[in-house]
């Protein structure tokens, strides 16, 4: 990911996440606050947004993916 450094904030976002009990088991709520506004690049995918988009974009793919792999979820 290249990205104008000029542009880049000190400003730590914060992740969030929150388990709670359900009827099917459990789930896991996300907030994401405090993402840098800056435009970054991703030469593997063309993509030339926002950084908030980009997290917005890809958390699917990026952390959730990977988390139901890890525990064995197969929905």
């Amino acid at each position: 990911m290249a990205t104008d450094a000029n542009k880049i904030t000190a400003l730590e976002s914060t992740l969030i996440l929150t388990f709670k009990n359900n009827f099917a088991g459990a789930e896991i709520q996300m907030v994401h606050v405090n993402v840098p506004d800056y435009e970054v690049y991703i030469p593997e995918t063309g993509e030339a947004e926002p950084l908030t988009t980009i997290v917005n974009t890809h958390w699917g793919l990026q952390y959730w993916e990977p988390m139901k792999r890890y525990f064995g979820i197969t929905k």
